[in-house]
C-alpha cells in the first residue's frame, strides 16, 4: 500500500491501535486513510496546519494540533468532538501548543506551550484545571507513563522535568 498526500509536506502521522487506519496531518489538512485499501476515509481541511496528533487512549479518537488550538476528532470520519483554545502570551502577545496528551485516568487533557507551562484541562468542560510553569523556554513533548502517575516534559531550555501524580 502507498498513501501519497497531494497537497504538502507530512508534519505527523499514526497508526490507530488496531492497525486499520492511518492518519497524517499537513501544512493545510488532517486526513484518515484506509491501511488495506490506501483509499483516503476523511478529510479536514483548513488554512492552518497541524502540529502534531495523538491518539486518545480507549477510544476511537485523535488529538490534532497546531498554533493556537488542540481539537479531539472522532474516527473514522474526523468529527469534531471538542475544541481547546490556548490564549495569547501576554508579555509576548504571542503563545503557540508543543504537544498534548490525554490522561483517562482523570478525564483530563495536558498541553505543553511555547511559553514554557504545562496546561491540565477537564475534558468535559475544556476548561483548565491548573497551569503550572515548567520550562524557561517552550514545551516541545509530553511523555506519560504507562500508569498515568508521572508525566515528563521535554523543553527548548535542554531539560526534560518529572511530574509526578496529583494534577500535574
Amino acid at each position: 500500500c502507498h498513501i501519497q498526500i497531494p497537497e504538502a509536506r507530512c508534519r505527523d502521522a499514526l497508526l490507530t491501535a488496531d492497525n486499520q487506519l492511518l492518519v497524517t496531518a499537513s501544512e493545510s489538512s488532517l486526513a484518515c486513510w484506509s491501511v488495506a485499501s490506501g483509499s483516503l476515509v476523511a478529510q479536514d481541511t483548513r488554512e492552518q496546519g497541524r502540529n502534531f496528533l495523538r491518539l486518545v487512549p480507549d477510544k476511537q479518537q485523535v488529538l490534532t494540533g497546531n498554533a493556537s488550538t488542540v481539537e479531539i476528532r472522532q474516527l473514522p470520519g474526523l468529527e469534531l468532538v471538542r475544541s481547546f483554545e490556548l490564549r495569547r502570551d501576554v508579555d509576548s502577545g504571542t503563545n503557540m501548543f508543543g504537544d498534548a496528551i490525554v490522561r483517562t485516568q482523570d478525564h483530563s487533557l495536558v498541553t505543553g506551550s511555547w511559553n514554557g507551562t504545562i496546561t491540565v484541562w477537564d475534558l468535559e468542560t475544556s476548561r483548565a484545571r491548573v497551569t503550572l510553569s515548567a520550562h524557561a523556554t517552550g514545551v516541545h513533548s509530553l511523555v506519560l507513563s504507562p500508569d498515568q502517575q508521572t508525566l515528563f516534559s521535554a523543553g527548548h531550555d535542554g531539560n526534560v522535568k518529572v511530574w509526578e501524580g496529583g494534577e500535574r
